[in-house]
């Protein structure tokens, strides 16, 4: 960690107050010593003052990136901490954008944060960080490979190939560039048969009869299931939303999902064949369930929260929270350690029934104090403002204000009945 020594003269030109520039040579030259030392985050208040004092010198202000870059590193190493180690690696690049060794580190971190994803199943959130890995160091061959590979895994093909192209571009010869090649030639699996579409929907890979039933029938139930959807949300959407259909058994073997799990939406809708204990038109609710994951996730302006994207599918496919259910929620709240509402998404990834219900209780509370137009129109902000933010920009209340809202009306409805 090199780091530059401040004597005054080389502060004059940006600042004229001697005192000014005494405390912001002290200031900077203590940040270093703390840094050297390990002692990172007060060597980051250090320089944070030495630039206010020194008029935001240049020469501290790469001091301050450097001591982000080891942040970011430091972070980087420990469990759990990857955002933080982002936002690091973000604020060492605004200062010098250019920075070769920050951008690798910055990638390294997208990378791991994409695999962190992937593992969870949030096949678009890993695509996203899997790109931004890619292109933040564009010659690592490595990068753009395992992001091809993870692609294609999601049945994703135009991100497999488009991150397989520049792959390919730095060296055709790479063995697993070739491996990619013969995966991407043979990917027909999902596109043997026909390939229908409707308005709003493309099937792939589907026979001429799904389950019994003609293909174009299907279509129309689909598209009659959406605008379902569309109306609860109260919102107009002219995107195709892509839909595979399997055999029962092949659906639950290839996706190592339990008996019960009827449908998934990982990018594209997957659901299996209507049978004698599926038919369509008992899958209606599964199927406006998956639809609500694919219409929120192609309007998002950013990344949607699960508790939030799984708590409207809950409502829009019409589920209902007996009294038995909001007593036993509210009974856990106030008995036991429960995580805040933003902190349940890793517990309904691992289908925590509890975690459901809450996002679905608490989902529904929000639609009712804030109407689906506002809800909506958060999930769609493109200020980059999150979806807490953007609700607390409107409301005047953050999430955890209106947790205690939904808590307290929650005990008053069980104690009435």
């Amino acid at each position: 960690l090199i780091l530059s020594v401040f004597q005054l003269d080389t502060l004059n030109l940006y600042a004229n107050d001697r005192e000014k520039l005494s405390k912001a040579a002290e200031l900077n030259n203590l940040g270093i010593q703390k840094a050297v030392s390990r002692d990172l985050n007060d060597a980051e208040v250090d320089l944070l003052k030495a630039l206010v004092y020194s008029n935001e010198h240049p020469d501290i202000r790469k001091n301050l990136g450097k001591v982000h870059h080891e942040q970011g590193i430091q972070l980087l190493d420990e469990p759990g901490r990857e955002l933080e180690s982002i936002r690091y690696f973000q604020k060492a690049l605004e200062i010098e954008p250019e920075h070769p060794v920050y951008k690798k580190s910055y990638s390294a971190a997208l990378y791991k944060m994409a695999q962190k994803k992937a593992d969870s199943g949030s096949v678009e959130e890993a695509l996203d960080y899997y790109e931004r890995a890619a292109l933040m160091n564009p010659d690592d061959i490595n990068v753009w490979v395992t992001a091809a590979d993870y692609a294609w895994s999601v049945h994703s093909k135009m991100a497999a190939q488009m991150f397989y192209e520049r792959a390919r571009a730095i060296n055709p010869l790479n063995r697993n560039v070739k491996v990619l090649q013969k995966k991407l030639t043979d990917f027909t699996q999902d596109e043997s048969g026909l390939n229908m579409q409707s308005e709003h929907f493309r099937l792939i890979g589907a026979p001429e009869r799904i389950g019994g039933v003609d293909v174009l029938e299907v279509l129309k139930d689909l598209e009659y299931a959406l605008n379902q959807v569309l109306y609860s949300l109260n919102i107009e959407f002219n995107k195709k939303i892509s839909v595979i259909f399997y055999p029962p058994d092949a659906f639950h073997y290839q996706f190592d999902i339990p008996d019960y799990v009827v449908g998934l939406y990982d990018g594209k809708v997957r659901l299996p064949y209507p049978d004698t204990s599926h038919t369509l038109s008992r899958m209606y609710p599964v199927v406006k369930h998956e639809l609500t994951h694919a219409v929120l996730h192609a309007i998002a302006g950013r990344s949607l929260p699960k508790w939030l994207d799984e708590g409207l599918a809950q409502k829009i496919e019409g589920r209902e929270i007996g009294y038995d259910q909001e007593e036993l929620l509210y009974n856990y709240e106030l008995s036991l350690p429960m995580p805040d509402i933003t902190q349940i998404d890793q517990h309904i990834r691992s289908r925590n029934r509890w975690a459901y219900l809450k996002a679905h209780s608490f989902t529904a509370f929000l639609v009712q104090e804030q109407g689906m137009y506002e809800i909506i129109r958060c999930i769609r902000d493109q200020q980059g403002l999150t979806f807490d933010g953007c609700l607390e920009s409107l409301s005047g209340l953050n999430m955890k204000e209106f947790e205690t809202l939904w808590r307290q009306k929650l005990g008053s409805r069980v104690r009435k009945l």
